[in-house]
């Protein structure tokens, strides 16, 4: 099982970018079935002004990052966003982008406080739209046993 995901951040695009490509609620929950269907197993979406994240499971060992980042200005086409605008991570280097963001070192402003709770309401709409759990219920499960 591979984790990924694409970022498109402070450090990638000016903010007029970022901004145009945030994705409220009702897009995301309109953009996980999206996601579910062609490309993720499982996942989240975090969309705040300074950034929009997709991270996952890949739903085929062929589906990269490039299929995420097409999806998602397929979804929201945006003036002027190029390819270069989006950072692509991928196993190990995944996982650390998302801890990363969380503890607030990728932050706009370091130790930024506001993106752990922007993490945790990320990962609720996940679950639910069913769009996160079989991972998750498999680390519950090995944690409640240990």
């Amino acid at each position: 099982m591979n984790f990924t995901g694409i970022s498109i951040n402070h450090n990638t695009a000016p903010i007029e970018l970022r901004e145009a490509l945030h994705l409220n609620l009702e897009e995301i929950e309109k953009f996980i079935p999206i996601l579910k269907k062609n490309y993720l197993t499982e996942g989240f979406i975090l969309s705040t002004c300074n950034r929009t994240e997709i991270f996952g499971f890949p739903s085929d060992f062929r589906i990269g990052q490039d299929g995420l980042q097409k999806a998602l200005i397929d979804f929201k086409p945006i003036d002027g966003i190029k390819p270069e605008h989006f950072n692509h991570f991928f196993s190990c280097s995944a996982l650390k982008h998302v801890f990363s963001v969380a503890t607030g070192i990728d932050s706009l402003i370091i130790g930024d406080s506001q993106i752990l709770g922007q993490m945790k309401e990320a990962f609720e709409i996940s679950e639910s739209n069913h769009f996160a759990g079989t991972t998750s219920a498999s680390a519950k499960s090995v944690k409640s046993e240990g």
